[in-house]
């Protein structure tokens, strides 16, 4: 499907369609092949397209988006093309193959599918069979919910067991929150704090993913008491707590844990939080309190 006697400008076109409809796990080594080829000659590459700006986006945005360096002045285009290189977007014609990608994405999709609704019929019976929300009638029962998530991360179906994981963490971290948010009084969560912070089943606390759990629960606990006591946090207290009770931490530590053959070492960097994580769930929390938050 990628050869080496297509143009550059087509190899990235189709790159870019075949992963827009989600097809493109199929053939991840031709497109690593193609863009491994591409950014051994992108100097040649730049200079062969005279700055076209559309070429020049595309290149940046699948280069950077398969962890190829490169930088913004590899890429950086002269003031007054981009207006003329808008219209040649613009005017060029579709790939006539485009049709057919079309169809087979829809057939692929519904082979998906079927992965995604066994999933969910196991996660469903696990939730059933844990019996957490009809003991937790106050929490909130966002099994779908809690699903769509990590299926709009990792949808190819090589990731189900990632997906089956995640949700899975997400459903008790939904739980957790609202026994924090919504039901417990502070003697109660702190109880239930200290509770979590004494677990040694089988050394658990080597594991990064237990530790994870913990620090999500005192910064839980630390929003409990500010809203027992109705604490106003100052801007740092409020961002050096909010990353952590945003539960990213725990989310990202999941996502980390599940990637295959993790070694010991690869654990052992991951036992404090890395600043990418930090700034990732910093993120999260913003979005989400912009989201909730009313203006006084």
């Amino acid at each position: 499907m990628i050869d080496e006697e297509t143009v550059v400008v087509d190899k990235l076109e189709l790159i870019d369609a075949l992963q827009q409809l989600g097809i493109a796990y199929h053939v991840e080594k031709e497109i690593k092949h193609a863009l491994d080829s591409i950014f051994s000659k992108l100097d040649d590459i730049r200079m062969e397209t005279k700055g076209n700006a559309y070429i020049i986006a595309l290149l940046f945005r699948l280069l950077r988006g398969h962890g190829f360096g490169v930088s913004q002045a590899t890429t950086t285009l002269a003031h007054g093309e981009i207006a003329h290189e808008m219209v040649y977007r613009r005017i060029r014609e579709r790939r006539g193959d485009e049709a057919l990608l079309l169809e087979f994405a829809k057939l692929d999709f519904n082979v998906v599918q079927n992965t995604y609704k066994r999933e969910l019929k196991e996660v469903s019976r696990w939730w059933s069979n844990l019996g957490l929300w009809e003991k937790l009638s106050f929490s909130r029962d966002r099994l779908a919910e809690n699903y769509l998530w990590p299926v709009g991360w990792a949808f190819e179906p090589k990731n189900s067991t990632f997906r089956l994981a995640q949700t899975k963490a997400n459903c008790l971290i939904t739980a957790i929150d609202d026994i924090y948010d919504v039901y417990g009084s502070l003697d109660e969560l702190e109880l239930f704090t200290e509770a979590v912070d004494r677990w040694d089943a089988l050394d658990i606390k080597q594991l990064p993913e237990y530790m994870k759990w913990t620090d999500l629960c005192k910064a839980y606990l630390v929003e409990a008491k500010w809203y027992n006591k109705n604490y106003i946090p100052t801007l740092e207290e409020y961002l050096q707590n909010g990353w952590l009770s945003i539960s990213g931490h725990v989310i990202l530590s999941y996502a980390y844990c599940l990637v295959p053959d993790l070694t010991q070492h690869d654990l052992d960097l991951f036992q404090n939080y890395p600043e990418i994580m930090q700034w990732s769930s910093m993120l999260l929390r913003l979005y989400n309190d912009l989201g909730t938050s009313k203006v006084g």
